[in-house]
């Protein structure tokens, strides 16, 4: 019985593939560039005729691409973007087409568009439906802002913010200050961007597509529109903003042991 139980417990399920509903390909297509061995095919390509060539997808762990296009002949230097059409099961390569020109090779603007593809970063322009859904400029809070969720009045209090000079986006800071009883307050504040996105907008829809704000060297894509990010969610100092806060209150005793939290 032992024995069983352990060979049981030991077993590994497995199974075999029947059929393929939907080839999981990328809709964005890949970045790629001419493979070497075919260099010299593209370069002598004739002007205008489809041309078979094989491409090197950035993604090493894809094989190479077989592509026909009356391009070859200028895209022997390019990192350029294929999409994947069909894998006949006689063929030891996938095919596919030519999609779009990303640059020379080596070029840091290709290279970088060719690095936000392969992470599958959405940068294309924000619709009108999206931009739609942002207040327009200048905003300011209106009374109905304030008291919506009971929140706090923290206007009279001394908050700075901790992002860089130069930064426009200033989405959180902080606050300290002695309460005169032998204790302390600290206060962080993060700006209120769920009070503009709305669930079921398009801003909300384009919001879970991207995910994240990507930052690089020389470049970000944001998750929001700007007028949202750099204005009305910006803790800009001297104008009035929404924000999420913790503030504790905190024993000065060295320590600074937590008497009380609060959120507001």
């Amino acid at each position: 019985a032992a024995e069983a139980a352990e060979a049981s417990r030991r077993a590994v399920p497995c199974g075999r593939v029947v059929g393929i509903v939907r080839r999981n390909w990328r809709q964005r297509g890949y970045a790629a560039s001419i493979s070497p061995r075919d260099l010299e095919r593209a370069q002598a390509a004739p002007e205008g005729r489809p041309t078979g060539v094989l491409v090197v997808p950035v993604d090493r762990k894809l094989p190479l691409v077989r592509i026909q296009t009356r391009q070859a002949k200028h895209l022997a230097d390019q990192r350029f973007v294929v999409g994947l059409d069909a894998w006949p099961a006689s063929s030891l390569h996938p095919e596919g087409h030519f999609v779009r020109r990303l640059g020379p090779l080596g070029d840091k603007a290709a290279e970088t568009d060719a690095l936000l593809l392969e992470h599958d970063v959405a940068q294309s322009p924000f619709s009108e439906a999206v931009l739609r859904c942002v207040p327009p400029l200048p905003w300011r809070a209106s009374e109905a802002d304030l008291a919506m969720y009971g929140r706090r009045d923290l206007r009279h209090l001394t908050i700075c913010s901790v992002d860089p000079p130069g930064c426009k986006d200033i989405d959180d800071a902080l606050h300290a200050r002695r309460l005169g009883d032998g204790r302390v307050e600290v206060g962080v504040h993060i700006a209120d961007v769920a009070h503009f996105l709305r669930e079921g907008t398009a801003m909300d829809a384009e919001a879970s597509e991207r995910g994240t704000s990507v930052y690089l060297v020389g470049r970000r894509i944001d998750m929001l529109p700007k007028p949202l990010t750099e204005d009305i969610c910006s803790l800009r100092g001297g104008v009035e903003r929404l924000a999420f806060s913790v503030v504790w209150t905190l024993a000065d005793d060295g320590e600074f042991t937590v008497v009380d939290t609060r959120y507001h």
